[in-house]
């Protein structure tokens, strides 16, 4: 005799439930035949992408020696941007 009869009655019923589901999904999926190509999709994605974003044109330094000069010639703020990979909430960075 199951010592524990609500657990298994209940386990039961959420393995129904999941099996009943996923069936239910399946039928949702289109047919292979029916996936755009590869080049299809890229087109679409492409369409989405902002193309001229203000921080992409910027001229980037590498090296904070480099960045120091550029901005004491150019007469403008240095800006310092450190990631180390880290969580954000770590106070190292």
């Amino acid at each position: 005799m199951d010592p524990y009869p609500l657990r298994s009655f209940i386990a039961a019923h959420v393995l129904i439930f999941l099996t009943s589901l996923s069936l239910s999904r399946a039928e949702q999926f289109p047919a292979p035949e029916t996936i755009p190509a590869f080049e299809e999709l890229k087109d679409s994605v492409e369409e989405l992408r902002i193309k001229n974003i203000a921080w992409r044109s910027i001229d980037w330094n590498y090296s904070i020696l480099d960045g120091l000069k550029a901005s004491q010639e150019e007469n403008k703020p240095l800006i310092f941007w450190c990631h180390i990979d880290l969580p954000a909430d770590d106070k190292r960075c």
